[in-house]
């Protein structure tokens, strides 16, 4: 769990739902609302290991999110997922291994390799009122503190120095428009005031005109 002052996860992309059924002894799910926090690399050893991509904000907290559901990277057209009821893990070097259950062997893991790892939004754990997911800002209303709309979050991007705000510039922003982007620096105290989630708002120090 981290403080306002920084993203908890950076769980925004989200791919299409699918999954084929699987050669290893793992269980298929259908779930909505899935959001994209790893993916499995290429095998690594003859015993089954793979790599892993993490999303989050810290690499390792990958593993507080659970149960993982598998999208395997030839199955795009499926609308299903497999869930994967237990992963062993270890560190290797700055980057972490993982070996799925059933995967015994490289030829096992080879199977999965270059899937993309899902998991329920409502099963992500609660940050309370000190924190947020990324997700959880898109699709939010963005105002200046002089009561002007900017338009609505529509993604937020990584930058060398600051995470970004990318919003949709609508009839209702200042300037009108029908369409183009405005991008505001996340950064808390400074620019953003306050990220009220039960008024899907986001305040801010910005000017129409910037």
């Amino acid at each position: 769990m981290l403080p306002l002052s920084s993203r908890s996860c950076q769980l925004l992309n989200r791919l299409p739902d699918s999954a084929p059924e699987a050669t290893l002894p793992l269980n298929e799910v259908a779930s909505p609302q899935r959001l994209l926090v790893g993916r499995l690399g290429a095998s690594y050893g003859v015993q089954g290991w793979m790599k892993l991509q993490s999303f989050t904000d810290e690499p390792d907290a990958i593993f507080d999110y659970h149960p993982w559901m598998l999208q395997l990277r030839d199955a795009l057209a499926s609308d299903e997922l497999i869930a994967v009821p237990k992963t062993e893990t270890r560190q290797h070097g700055g980057s972490w291994l993982v070996r799925l259950q059933g995967c015994q062997n490289k030829e096992e893991a080879a199977v999965y390799a270059g899937a993309s790892i899902f998991v329920d939004r409502d099963s992500l754990p609660a940050l309370g009122e000190e924190g947020f997911y990324w997700h959880q800002l898109v699709g939010l209303r963005v105002r200046n503190r002089a009561g002007e709309d900017l338009g609505r979050v529509k993604k937020l991007i990584e930058t060398g120095a600051n995470d970004v705000l990318v919003l949709t510039v609508d009839k209702t922003a200042l300037p009108y428009s029908d369409g183009g982007e405005r991008l505001i620096p996340l950064l808390f105290g400074s620019v953003v005031l306050n990220v009220d989630l039960s008024q899907a708002l986001i305040e801010v120090d910005w000017g129409s005109d910037y």
